[in-house]
């Protein structure tokens, strides 16, 4: 038997030192995949950071854009709303005083209009304003017909 052991303790050596060899060789594959694979990972974060970055810049520019539009429209509404709103004169003082400003010489009537409007109401038969109880009167003109 020690003939034997002698012949196969190289063959037994050489074996064992394949398998650590090969042991070696696995570990730095597996290590090398591994690195591999955790540079695609960062690779594939940073593109999704890029990315996420890029979408946050073109929400803000939307948000702005928005904003912008929202004020314009709002100033918009705000100097539409203000022309319409009517003017309301008091007295005369206030009148005299709104006949002076461009608004007021636009929209106050000059006295020869004023007195061409009452003439064409005397020719017509319309002699001024009604009196206050002129109104009541004309309501009970025409009784209503009695009902059954």
């Amino acid at each position: 038997m020690n003939a034997a052991h002698r012949l196969l303790a190289p063959f037994a050596v050489g074996l064992l030192a394949l398998a650590v060899i090969g042991l070696m060789l696995w570990r730095v594959d597996v290590a090398r995949k591994a690195e591999g694979e955790a540079r695609a990972a960062a690779e594939a974060a940073a593109r999704w950071q890029a990315a996420l970055e890029a979408q946050t810049r073109q929400i803000a520019a939307l948000e702005a854009d928005a904003a912008r539009r929202v004020n314009a429209a709002t100033s918009a509404y705000a100097i539409t709303r203000e022309r319409l709103q009517p003017i309301i004169i008091r007295s005369l003082e206030e009148a005299r005083t709104h006949e002076t400003t461009p608004a007021g010489a636009v929209l106050c009537l000059d006295a020869e209009r004023v007195q061409s409007i009452e003439a064409s109401a005397a020719a017509l038969g319309l002699a001024g304003a009604a009196a206050p109880a002129g109104g009541a009167a004309a309501l009970h003109a025409h009784p209503a017909p009695d009902r059954p």
